[in-house]
């Protein structure tokens, strides 16, 4: 099956940090994020949600893309960024109180130190510490 986005903004279109109106399997609204070179959108599945990253139509040919159609100025809801290895962040949960720093990045997950498994990055907050 071809996809046709035409329609679409290229990369060099895209501003750092910007939101966009767009389309793709989840979602209608993502952030983009340069250094990832990827777009971050707020996703529910199974009563959850989430963050979840997905890449621009020209980094990819065979999964699900955002094409993004118009910038918007304001979201429906702030999409956070991954944090930077290093940086320190608070989790959401009451069962893992205090703060942590982030081992890993992967997408829209971040590995913790002194803590077993990963979390999606609309769990977490940066500390202004970090």
């Amino acid at each position: 099956m071809s996809r046709d986005y035409a329609a679409g903004l290229k990369k060099t279109e895209l501003e750092d940090g910007a939101y966009y109106k767009g389309t793709c399997r989840n979602a209608t609204e993502a952030r983009w994020h340069a250094a990832s070179n990827q777009f971050f959108h707020w996703r529910n599945k199974f009563g959850r949600h989430f963050v979840e990253a997905i890449k621009h139509y020209e980094d990819e040919q065979n999964f699900d893309v955002f094409n993004a159609l118009e910038k918007m100025a304001i979201p429906s809801e702030s999409i956070p960024f991954p944090p930077k290895v290093g940086d320190v962040v608070k989790v959401k949960h009451l069962e893992f109180p205090g703060e942590y720093r982030v081992r890993e990045v992967f997408g829209a997950h971040v590995d913790l130190e002194n803590i077993d498994g990963c979390f999606n990055i609309g769990n977490i907050e940066i500390s202004g510490d970090s």
